[in-house]
C-alpha cells in the first residue's frame, strides 16, 4: 500500500515540480504565435478572396488613372488638348512652375498644377453650350483633372476666352520626385 502512495506522490511531485511549469514556459513563449494565428483566422473571415480580387481590381484602376509621373504630365495635357478640339476648342496647356504638391507626408502621390487657356474653334457656332460639358468632362478624361480656377471673357462681339488652372493626380516612383 505504501509503495503504490510513493509513487503517486512522486509522479504528483514530478508533474507540479517540473512538467506543468515547462508546459506554462512553452505556452507563454507560444503566445504571439497564437495571438497571429487568431488574426490571420479573423481576416480569412472578415474579407474573402473575391473581395480581395475587387479590391486589387479597384486598385489597379486608380493606379492606371493617376498620371504616371512628372514627365508624362505634357503628354496628359495634349491628350486633354486634342480631346478638345473634337469637340469645337482649343486648348494650350503647359505645366505650372509651382512644382509638386504632395497629398501626404510620406505618399507616393501628389498633385501637379498646370495652366491653360481655351479658344472656340473657328467653326464653333455655339461656344457657350459646348463649354459647359467640356468643363463637366475634365475629371472623366483618362485621368481625374480638378478645375481649381475658371476665368471666362466674352466680348460684346461673342468672343469668349477662357483661361484655366487644373491640377492633376500624379504617382511618383521616388520620394525625391515629390519634393
Amino acid at each position: 500500500m505504501l509503495i503504490p502512495l510513493v509513487a503517486t506522490a512522486a509522479l504528483l511531485g514530478w508533474k507540479l515540480g517540473y512538467s506543468d511549469r515547462h508546459l506554462r514556459a512553452e505556452r507563454l513563449d507560444r503566445v504571439p504565435l497564437l495571438q497571429m494565428e487568431r488574426e490571420a483566422d479573423v481576416l480569412r473571415i472578415a474579407c474573402s478572396v473575391r473581395a480581395v480580387d475587387d479590391s486589387r481590381a479597384r486598385a489597379g484602376t486608380a493606379r492606371r488613372s493617376l498620371v504616371a509621373g512628372p514627365g508624362a504630365v505634357g503628354a496628359a495635357l495634349n491628350s486633354l488638348a486634342s480631346s478638345l478640339a473634337v469637340q469645337g476648342w482649343k486648348g494650350k496647356f503647359v505645366p505650372a512652375d509651382a512644382g509638386t504638391e504632395p497629398a501626404a507626408v510620406g505618399s507616393r502621390v501628389g498633385f501637379l498644377q498646370a495652366g491653360g487657356t481655351l479658344q472656340p474653334a473657328s467653326g464653333n457656332r455655339s461656344p457657350w453650350q459646348t463649354l459647359l460639358p467640356i468643363l463637366d468632362q475634365l475629371s472623366e478624361h483618362g485621368q481625374p483633372i480638378d478645375l481649381t480656377r475658371l476665368v471666362i471673357r466674352a466680348d460684346e462681339e461673342g468672343r469668349y476666352s477662357v483661361e484655366t488652372r487644373l491640377r492633376m493626380a500624379c504617382l511618383f516612383e521616388n520620394e525625391k520626385e515629390t519634393q
